[in-house]
């Protein structure tokens, strides 16, 4: 049986297969962000998310996005996503509003 981190390796090689025969598709691009963000290597899951990004809107991505951003203190671009899934969804406005006004850099 394969232990959780043998199959964290195998998902990544099998990721990275798919994505050196297509480096530009949608799903690959996603799961391979997706699988940064499980491990909590954010700078590495975001090129994978934008690329994703680029080709579906998607409001949930946006959000996904724009909080990736918040995390690392990139004000301009976690406010770029909100708006954008805001345009996309306009009915979670609220959610939105909060969220972009902690979209600013925090000092430590």
């Amino acid at each position: 049986m394969e232990t959780p981190i043998e199959f964290g390796k195998n998902k990544f090689k099998q990721l990275s297969r798919i994505l050196k025969k297509d480096p530009e598709g949608y799903e690959p691009n996603l799961q391979m962000g997706l699988f940064y963000l499980r491990q909590e290597n954010i700078s590495a899951a975001i090129p994978y998310m934008e690329k994703a990004a680029a080709q579906a809107k998607d409001a949930s991505l946006y959000f996904i996005l724009a909080n990736a951003y918040n995390t690392l203190n990139r004000a301009q671009e976690c406010e770029a996503y909100f708006k954008k899934a805001l345009a996309l969804e306009p009915e979670k406005f609220d959610i939105c509003i909060i969220t972009v006004f902690s979209c600013t850099p925090r000092t430590v």
